[in-house]
């Protein structure tokens, strides 16, 4: 009775253990695609001279001139300054 109270305490532990490593796995993969972000995030603010603060400035930005504009949804306002600022040639 005793070694079968012990391999269901052993089984359940194993289980544990699986769920804990997959559980860790999920973790790892979110971590390495949040480096990934920053990276891409330090490497635009050293390129663009952007930093993520500007970035957010910009889309609330778009976003306020996009609701001035009842005829503009805020892709068309980006593509129109994207537009704009290609015009001169930045």
């Amino acid at each position: 009775m005793e070694i079968e109270n012990n391999q269901k305490i052993k089984n359940n532990l194993n289980i544990n253990i699986k769920k804990l490593k997959e559980k860790e796995s999920e973790y790892d993969n979110e971590l390495n695609l949040k480096h990934i972000k920053l990276k891409n995030l330090d490497e635009l603010e050293t390129i663009v001279g952007f930093s993520i603060q500007d970035l957010k400035k910009l889309k609330s930005i778009l976003i306020e001139i996009s609701s001035h504009r009842m005829n503009f949804n805020i892709e068309q306002v980006k593509d129109y300054f994207l537009n704009y600022l290609k015009k001169l040639k930045l």
